[in-house]
């Protein structure tokens, strides 16, 4: 890119300032830098030198950089993505990125977040490329608004809240449906396990029947003998 005005590096504007840039200002450059490099990217070339001695503006705020090594570099565009994190963390803090950047700039968290994703090997949604950079840092400068979730009418389980007995009946309500759950998983429990153990304990054997005995045979009933014994006649009984 060419300019008739003249051009100062980023790191110039670092060491005129003495300080870091804003937050707006450095979203405002990484917009402008990658659209132009997610163009590059698109076409399977990267740039490979991006840093704060390489990137340039004017007057008026326009973001130039310088043309890119090419090719035969080797460099891949998560590399390009890497050292864009890198130049914003400078530009913010004014110091070389560290571990603990964030307390040298007020940043919001969410743009933190994506910058220390871009930079990290080790995050699993780390944007490969130019694009996806550029779709987190829209997503987080534009929102989705959200539609406030509809406030939850009274019923019967909000009855006694709304009469005070709230905690005490929840606490009681959450009681008995434990007690329940528990006798129902015990039943099934105690049918299940029952089950198996008379399924595994050996059957007695079948009994040996016994021999028929006889059956003994009732005998009419015998009359006695009965004896008449008559007197003998005496001198007496003819009177």
């Amino acid at each position: 890119m060419r300019s008739s005005s003249p051009l100062m590096s980023y790191r110039q504007v670092l060491e005129t300032r003495q300080r870091g840039l804003t937050e707006l200002e450095v979203s405002a450059l990484l917009n402008q830098l990658l659209v132009e490099l997610a163009k590059s990217h698109a076409i399977g070339q990267t740039h490979g030198d991006l840093s704060l001695d390489s990137l340039w503006r004017d007057v008026s705020g326009d973001l130039y950089m310088n043309p890119p090594l090419g090719i035969a570099t080797q460099k891949s565009p998560r590399e390009d993505v890497v050292a864009i994190a890198n130049v914003a963390i400078e530009l913010l803090t004014n110091h070389p990125p560290t571990y603990q950047w964030q307390k040298h700039c007020s940043i919001q968290p969410a743009l933190a977040e994506i910058l220390e994703q871009a930079r990290s090997d080790f995050s699993w949604n780390a944007p490969q490329n130019a694009s996806q950079l550029l779709q987190a840092l829209y997503a987080h400068q534009h929102p989705t608004p959200t539609e406030p979730a509809p406030e939850p009418k009274p019923g019967f389980l909000a009855l006694p809240f709304v009469l005070g007995l709230g905690q005490w009946f929840q606490r009681i309500l959450q009681g008995s449906l434990f007690l329940g759950v528990l006798s129902v998983a015990g039943w099934f429990a105690y049918e299940h396990f029952s089950t198996l153990i008379f399924e595994k304990l050996p059957k007695p054997p079948d009994p040996t029947p016994l021999p028929d005995r006889p059956q003994p045979t009732a005998s009419p009933p015998q009359k006695p003998n009965s004896t008449i014994v008559i007197p003998p006649k005496t001198e007496d009984s003819d009177l």
